[in-house]
């Protein structure tokens, strides 16, 4: 299996997206598991998480599967609203903005045309990144320090 993948919509939304090794691995080792029960389902064009019979999951599946994960993880409490596939997305990219890499890459690996929609949808998104910015803004801090 190659350390990229394919996504299988039409011509225009085509994309290789790069996996980091780790993920690579993971996958590897469940059509592994996948070929146990069904050798047929495991080559390289079909898709890696089907139903039962080999077809891709509905919506409401994926949806059940990310609300079941984040109950196992204790995102989803009382009060709070269950995590949802795009918060997934959201999560990605965040990570992918705080660990140094540049917005034109984040947004590429988002498949966003734009790096203005990354900004504009991400910018701020963690409490983290809006406290460095507040401390690198003479405007922000010296304003932040008057209302003391």
């Amino acid at each position: 299996m190659a350390t990229e993948w394919q996504h299988s919509r039409p011509a225009a939304s085509a994309a290789t997206v790069p996996l980091l090794p780790v993920l690579a691995d993971e996958l590897r080792t469940h059509r592994s598991r996948v070929a146990g029960n069904a050798l047929a389902r495991v080559r390289p064009d079909e898709l890696v998480f089907t139903t039962a019979t080999g077809r891709p999951h509905g919506r409401r599946n994926v949806l059940r599967a990310v609300h079941a994960a984040g109950d196992a993880a204790g995102l989803n409490g009382d009060g709070v609203e269950r995590v949802g596939v795009y918060d997934l997305r959201h999560s990605f990219v965040a990570v992918a903005l705080a660990a140094g890499m540049t917005l034109p890459e984040a947004a590429a690996l988002a498949r966003h045309a734009n790096p203005r929609v990354t900004a504009t949808v991400y910018a701020g998104l963690t409490a983290e990144s809006r406290e460095q910015l507040a401390g690198s803004s003479p405007r922000l801090s010296a304003r932040e320090n008057s209302e003391r």
